[in-house]
């Protein structure tokens, strides 16, 4: 009834938008297209040709989504998109595998809009591939540019993080510890205050200072306690003692590790205290724990089938074939590369029960 009513064309760019919500970005390119074209003069226009390079982004159409945004940079200079269609950019060329181009488009950026809402998260990215890259050096001056330039940025807690694995990484570990402190320090309330205490506690492991190491680690379990932190850290202990052949200290913080949820984390705790029976040379509880695993966390493949490949190995070395037989025989009905290898030993036993049974006579 309103055919030139502003209605219609917010009535068009929304439904362009319904369309991208749901992922389907044809249809919202479309939608977006009919408002560049039925409403030219319409303030809509710059948000909508920003948003078909975002549909033919998500479209894999990165070649197209390029033309998209430089159109909008090209037509609408001052507009909001502009400075989003810059940044776009530099994602589609590193879509394409120009990573030249890409880091190109991303410093071109923090030049050209240095008060961004993004320009902090453009520079941390940057540092984040050269060290991904091993380029620490270049690395670090992106890190050390989001402290400089904004030292309240919500990212300046993770360059300060990533700025001491820096340092771990070239070696300087007495340079790295006192960095992760400053972080504690500094964020104390931040996810990274936690994570960097338990650096430290790596640190220190891996440089014979186990007593330290664990220490640190004791740190977080009475600093925060009943959470995931006391969890990791009390298995972090674990590791250290079970590297120290304290095996039942070890099983003692391994058990303390665990949660009632299926997940990576716990499964591997549980292999582990299965393991630290083992090296006890109790194989009936060994043999206990690893059948554990499978039953405890059945979701967690790759954990189960180490746990039953140990298990069947401890019983054929009790020669308890048949027990050995059904967890083989489980393993090989699977679809991994674990079969093939149940199968080779389900034929091995079957031989070797008949070459016993010859030789008994």
């Amino acid at each position: 009834n309103f055919p030139n009513s502003k209605f219609k064309e917010q009535a068009q760019e929304q439904l362009g938008l319904s369309y991208f919500r749901r992922g389907d970005y044809r249809l919202a390119v479309e939608a977006f297209g009919k408002v560049i074209s039925n409403y030219p003069q319409s303030n809509l226009v710059p948000e909508s040709s920003f948003q078909v390079g975002n549909c033919l982004f998500n479209l894999g159409k990165y070649e197209d989504a390029i033309l998209a945004f430089n159109k909008v940079i090209k037509d609408y200079p001052n507009s909001e998109y502009a400075p989003l269609s810059v940044y776009e950019l530099g994602w589609c060329y590193y879509e394409l595998g120009k990573e030249k181009e890409a880091l190109s488009q991303f410093e071109y950026y923090i030049i050209k809009y240095p008060k961004s809402e993004i320009t902090d998260d453009v520079k941390f990215w940057l540092g984040q591939y050269h060290f991904n890259k091993k380029q620490y050096t270049k690395a670090k001056s992106y890190f050390d540019l989001v402290l400089t330039d904004s030292p309240n940025s919500e990212v300046a807690d993770d360059a300060e993080y990533w700025l001491a694995f820096i340092l771990y990484k070239g070696g300087d570990l007495d340079g790295a510890i006192k960095q992760f402190e400053h972080v504690i320090e500094a964020y104390p309330n931040s996810q990274l205050a936690i994570d960097s205490t338990i650096k430290i506690g790596d640190i220190l492991a891996e440089s014979g200072k186990d007593d330290d190491a664990i220490r640190e680690l004791k740190v977080i379990i009475e600093r925060y306690p009943n959470t995931q932190f006391e969890k990791v850290a009390n298995k972090r202990i674990g590791d250290i003692l079970k590297e120290k052949k304290l095996y039942n200290a070890a099983i003692e913080k391994y058990r303390l590790a665990i949660t009632e949820s299926q997940s990576d984390f716990n499964a591997e705790a549980q292999f582990l205290i299965a393991g630290c029976y083992e090296e006890l040379g109790d194989i009936d509880q060994a043999l206990a724990e690893y059948l554990k695993v499978k039953y405890l966390y059945p979701e967690i493949t790759y954990w189960s089938m180490r746990a039953d490949l140990r298990a069947a190995y401890l019983l054929e070395g009790k020669e308890r074939w048949d027990e050995a037989k059904m967890i083989y025989e489980e393993m090989a009905k699977a679809d991994y590369e674990e079969a093939k290898y149940a199968k080779e030993r389900l034929e091995w036993i079957a031989d070797h029960i008949v070459i016993k049974a010859k030789e008994a006579k």
